[in-house]
């Protein structure tokens, strides 16, 4: 990182006043660290299996259907298609200044299927520049029994098995709010090693088991190995939900879509107070309007802003599954390097544990000083799950989050920037 303001002899004097301390720190660490392990999240509830849930592709998506983890303030659950089509109009788009209502839409997956094309797309009857607060009212007043759906799907590419988990939601509440939009669907799919078949997969008696978990957040994906980069609850991957705009991610507070820094999404995240949605599966095969080729929402010219285009034309997201889960790769780096349960929140040079070290490697890092850490381990600074080496929130890493290292290890009361993890805990 380039050094701050602050002079090299500042910070050497600080880490020279740290080092005389060191003893005393190190012994209060061996004390007081605490030893910190993922915790597996607590099974989803009551979970309706839906009738005509048989066969080997259903078994299979119910086997590893995914705990959907969403904050408690968050409007907008996954829903139920129907639900949305009730309440919508369908436009067709004529030239980009006329627009046309279809009078004879019956509110029908069939007629979506059937009767529309590109051109098409579905309107809630308000402007998605209206904000979240004022779509919220509408969904809870139109459609107050609403129930949560997560539609499953069944293929294979490349001579892999992928089930994908599509969610739909009644409106895109992003942050900042000049990307909001009406309808908002992401996906979650497991992919399976090449030569398992779904029958076998299926079998409650197979030891074969996934190899990778991607998350859709928005057009992009963020991939983890199933083995040890995901958290499970038995077989089922966990997914939690970001807070308005519904970017899925293997856990609370990962980065964000585009690999910028966190600051941008820091409330819009959930976090420990996350829920578990209590869902029904249903096959999206078995509905005609997973065919219709337009938009699930209104339309805009601005960037983000228009409802989501047509399932079954996303290439890669439906007609690659394979190939899309490793197509962003790089846009949270380090992301697919590191397992979850490997790293603590301050542990700064990756050595498993949080302790008096990581905060001379912050003052070390400040004052462009060399100093190691483990291979592959993420740069101070850089975006890894958090913004790696701040470890009070305050969206910068500085000597103070070295401090609050030495504090938390010796058991000092301290301050963070709330909501905000606590130093040791898993990443």
């Amino acid at each position: 990182m380039t050094p701050t303001s602050r002079s090299k002899s500042t910070v050497e004097g600080t880490a020279r006043r740290i080092a005389s301390k060191g003893v005393a720190v190190l012994i209060a660490a061996a004390i007081l660290l605490l030893t910190f392990a993922v915790e597996e999240p607590a099974s989803q509830g009551k979970f309706a299996n839906p009738n005509g849930l048989s066969g080997a592709n259903q078994e299979l998506a119910f086997k590893y259907r995914p705990v959907i983890l969403q904050h408690p303030d968050d409007c907008f659950p996954p829903m139920t298609v129907e639900d949305f089509l009730a309440d919508s109009d369908l436009i067709e788009n004529k030239t980009p200044d006329e627009d046309q209502l279809v009078n004879d839409w019956d509110g029908t997956g069939e007629f979506l299927r059937d009767s529309t094309g590109p051109e098409h797309y579905l309107d809630l009857p308000l402007d998605h520049r209206s904000g979240g607060g004022v779509y919220c009212s509408r969904f809870e007043s139109a459609i107050p029994d609403s129930e949560p759906r997560v539609y499953a799907r069944v293929t294979e590419d490349e001579g892999q098995v992928v089930v994908q988990y599509w969610l739909f939601y009644y409106f895109n509440d992003a942050f900042p709010d000049e990307f909001d939009h009406e309808g908002d669907w992401e996906v979650v799919q497991v992919v399976f090693p090449p030569g398992a078949t779904v029958e076998q997969l299926a079998d409650d008696q197979s030891s074969v088991r996934p190899t990778w978990v991607a998350y859709s957040q928005h057009e992009v994906v963020q991939a983890r190995r199933y083995a040890d980069g995901v958290l499970k609850d038995g077989l089922r991957p966990t997914v939690s939900v970001a807070l308005g705009s519904h970017a899925n991610s293997y856990a609370p507070a990962a980065c964000d879509r585009t690999g910028f820094l966190r600051i941008f999404v820091d409330e819009r995240l959930p976090w420990d107070d996350s829920v578990p949605v209590d869902y029904t599966l249903e096959m999206i095969e078995t509905f005609a309007w997973h065919e219709f080729a337009g938009n699930w929402g209104q339309i805009s010219h601005g960037i983000g802003q228009g409802g989501p285009g047509s399932l079954v034309l996303r290439d890669p997201q439906w007609l690659g599954p394979v190939t899309w889960t490793g197509s962003d790769e790089s846009l949270c780096p380090g992301l697919n390097s590191w397992p979850v349960v490997s790293l603590s929140r301050g542990d700064n040079d990756c050595d498993g544990d949080t302790d008096s070290v990581d905060a001379l490697k912050v003052l070390q890092d400040i004052a462009a000083i060399p100093f190691n850490q483990q291979p592959d381990c993420p740069q101070i600074g850089s975006v890894f799950v958090y913004l790696f080496g701040d470890v009070d929130c305050d969206k910068d890493v500085d000597s103070v989050d070295g401090l609050k290292i030495l504090q938390s290890v010796a058991a000092i009361p301290f301050s963070q920037n709330e909501p905000c993890p606590d130093i040791g805990e898993p990443l």
